[in-house]
């Protein structure tokens, strides 16, 4: 069974993301109604990678990827979950493959696995590409962006 993913849903009035299964009716920072007009900027697999992707949408983007940093550090140096985080799922990939000019579908698949993660390849390629971490060079194979 397939678990739907979790939404971060931008608010067109006052333009605050949340976190939410589904679109929501309201806002949950300025209650005006969203409906269908609320913007789904991310998606997260678990409530601890929701927590991340709505505080880094949150952020001005000027600051995001100091966030980004301190969260990556902070996750290294908590302790081991049964479910890796998104943040430190990023930091490692990174670490790993960031030197190799191609990095493909196989070892992605191997890298989720080895760090003991459920996610599927295709949605941690998605999270990364929506990051702006890789790009998609063929059908089967993407690079990271330096």
């Amino acid at each position: 069974m397939v678990e739907t993913p979790w939404l971060v849903i931008q608010c067109p009035n006052c333009s605050m993301c949340h976190g939410s299964k589904k679109k929501s009716e309201r806002c949950q920072h300025c209650g005006s109604a969203i409906g269908e007009n609320g913007k789904v900027v991310a998606t997260a697999t678990t409530a601890q990678a929701l927590q991340i992707q709505v505080a880094l949408a949150n952020t001005p983007e000027e600051l995001r990827d100091e966030l980004r940093k301190k969260l990556f550090e902070k996750d290294e140096t908590a302790e081991e979950l049964d479910e890796p985080s998104l943040a430190s799922l990023f930091s490692a990939c990174h670490k790993i493959y960031a030197v190799q000019e191609f990095i493909s579908h196989e070892e992605l698949s191997r890298f989720l696995e080895l760090k003991g993660s459920s996610m599927l390849t295709e949605t941690f390629i998605g999270h990364l590409m929506s990051e702006g971490l890789i790009l998609q060079r063929s059908p089967t194979t993407w690079q990271f962006i330096e």
